[in-house]
């Protein structure tokens, strides 16, 4: 039996964005997953899901955005402003178009979502994550790492009203991975938009701050710790 950790921090716990209710879900073999879960993604909240693989970490994910239907439960998404909840969903696999060049699939993104975004505003957002002037380039002239920088502007591309990431800085050497960690949280935090995170890292988790729960049994969240957050702090 599988031991998740949950690791959470709310500015404004006041609106429910995301709730999932005793919700369960199998392998295409019939095999549990997890069953009986209940979470709840607050505006403005941070929650970083730890676990070893096969725990369920990138299911939970993708029903939470989705994706994916639960076997059973209930999912509630919150409308903004008379809409649908926006989610943008960021997979451990950068997922680009190769026949697309770089700026061309950030743009897809805010294509996605309904927010126009033209080539100046792609070029910010790829010198935001360390890609300035590589916009022309196409997907296999980048290494790893950029491709996955690259995933990442795309996903911010899409002014999502909860940013759902799946171990988005797996590929990424420590200095830029606190870096693009630093932008994500400093982003979010002015937009008020809480993060999922999925990480095999405690460290990382841990860097984001907060409510720290720990899954003990399948469907069962137990209070551990918390731990404030300093977004600054991050960046020194």
């Amino acid at each position: 039996m599988p031991i998740w950790y949950i690791i959470g921090f709310c500015w404004d716990n006041t609106m429910k964005l995301i709730e999932a209710k005793k919700i369960s879900a199998t392998y295409h073999a019939g095999e549990t997953v997890f069953d009986n879960l209940s979470v709840t993604v607050y505006s403005g909240e941070n929650i970083a899901i730890l676990g070893p693989s096969g725990s369920g970490k990138s299911t939970l994910l993708k029903i939470l955005a989705g994706v994916k239907d639960p076997c059973d439960g209930e999912i509630h998404r919150a409308k903004i402003e008379g809409r649908a909840l926006r989610l943008a969903l960021m997979f451990q696999h950068p997922m680009l178009l190769p026949w697309l060049n770089v700026a061309q699939n950030i743009a897809l993104g805010g294509r996605y979502s309904q927010h126009e975004c033209n080539e100046v505003q792609a070029g910010v957002l790829l010198e935001q994550v360390g890609l300035a002037g590589l916009g022309g380039r196409r997907v296999h002239e980048l290494s790893g790492g950029q491709r996955q920088r690259a995933a990442l502007a795309r996903t911010m591309a899409m002014c999502p009203d909860a940013l759902l990431l799946d171990e988005p800085f797996s590929a990424l050497d420590i200095e830029l991975r606190a870096g693009l960690r630093y932008l994500v949280l400093k982003t979010a935090e002015a937009r008020k938009m809480p993060i999922v995170l999925v990480t095999h890292q405690y460290d990382e988790a841990t860097a984001f701050g907060g409510r720290i729960l720990s899954m003990e049994e399948l469907g069962s969240l137990s209070p551990v710790s918390w731990r404030p957050r300093n977004v600054a702090a991050l960046h020194n």
